[in-house]
């Protein structure tokens, strides 16, 4: 009797054991991941992505000494940690395992530049794998060298897409058309966020990057990377020290900017140089302007889709009647800057 009721205690005492450990350990349920360093980074991957990661560690340390250069600083230790998961949901997984809120379900990779932590999937293309990278080493290095200042969001954004890939032809195209329909975003509106949509968070992106172009056509090079030193090595605000860099307000140059744009034909030729044939400029613009006759009725299709949810959104957020799940700060070391 007696060694039947120690038998029989210590089965339940290993099945508790077994059950609390599952209950209790956070990594259950994540993927098994292995880890290798190259200078400057340490990676961790998912089973099946050993072949890509090896690329990835051979080309980091280079994209990383080039856009940390660009930004008048250099690597430092801690290295970045990046992660390289299977898929996009894995990634997503994971990084709301860790950081503790839901990334945006369209984000290609993520970065947290407080934790200097990247988050990429291998489920694209290669060359999209290279540029997404390149991206999230952007945004890493420049809070690296802001050390603990924080620009608009659109600014962090639009620096990350011209130190990655520039101004693709799609989103000249959303650029185009939002402006020629008078749509366009202010910029105080995607200073501490972008839209949880992926077609306005499209615009946004689209916005900044061309912003960004804006101000080194007009000002050049020189006065972008002093912005940017003035930040970090004197721990000045953005606005603060744009004031003392550039000759006019934020407010004016982004009133010049929209000016600028209602020119199109002005524009189009400055982001793509000699390199596009006139005929399908004319033929582009003679579709964005079809498409701006037709506003009022794309409009109206589009509130019973995906940018009526948006727009919704965005009213509830402007006037305090709900705050949206998994919105969150991108400088506090926890939630990601998106790509």
């Amino acid at each position: 009797m007696t060694r039947t009721l120690i038998c029989l205690l210590l089965a339940l005492s290993a099945a508790f054991s077994t059950a609390w450990g599952q209950a209790g350990d956070p990594t259950v349920g994540r993927p098994a991941l292995t880890q290798g360093e190259a200078p400057g980074f340490v990676f961790e991957w998912a089973e099946g992505q050993g072949g890509l990661a090896r690329q990835l560690m051979s080309e980091a340390p280079g994209y990383a000494d080039e856009i940390y250069g660009a930004l008048g600083g250099h690597v430092a230790d801690p290295p970045i940690k990046i992660t390289l998961l299977r898929d996009e949901a894995e990634m997503l997984a994971l990084a709301e395992a860790r950081h503790g809120r839901p990334p945006p379900e369209w984000a290609a990779g993520l970065a947290f530049p407080a934790l200097k932590q990247i988050y990429l999937h291998g489920a694209v293309p290669p060359g999209e794998v290279d540029e997404t990278l390149r991206h999230e080493i952007a945004h890493v290095a420049l809070g690296d060298v802001l050390k603990g200042v924080h620009p608009p969001l659109w600014f962090h954004e639009g620096i990350a897409i011209l130190l990655s890939e520039g101004l693709t032809l799609d989103r000249a195209r959303t650029l185009t058309e939002t402006a020629l329909a008078g749509q366009l975003l202010k910029l105080d509106e995607i200073e501490a966020r972008f839209p949880k949509g992926p077609a306005r968070a499209e615009l946004a992106y689209a916005q900044a990057i061309h912003f960004i172009g804006y101000l080194r056509r007009q000002y050049g090079d020189d006065h972008l990377k002093a912005l940017v030193q003035r930040m970090g090595q004197d721990q000045v605000s953005f606005h603060a020290a744009f004031e003392q860099i550039y000759p006019m307000s934020l407010k004016e140059v982004e009133r010049r900017w929209r000016e600028s744009l209602e020119v199109w034909w002005g524009w189009v030729p400055a982001i793509f140089g000699g390199t596009l044939l006139w005929g399908l400029v004319t033929l582009l613009f003679v579709w964005a302007w079809r498409r701006r006759k037709r506003a009022q009725d794309i409009r109206l299709l589009e509130m019973r889709g995906e940018d009526a949810v948006d727009m919704a959104e965005d009213i509830e957020i402007t006037h305090g009647l709900q705050r949206p799940r998994g919105l969150h700060d991108p400088y506090s070391g926890q939630p990601p800057t998106i790509h």
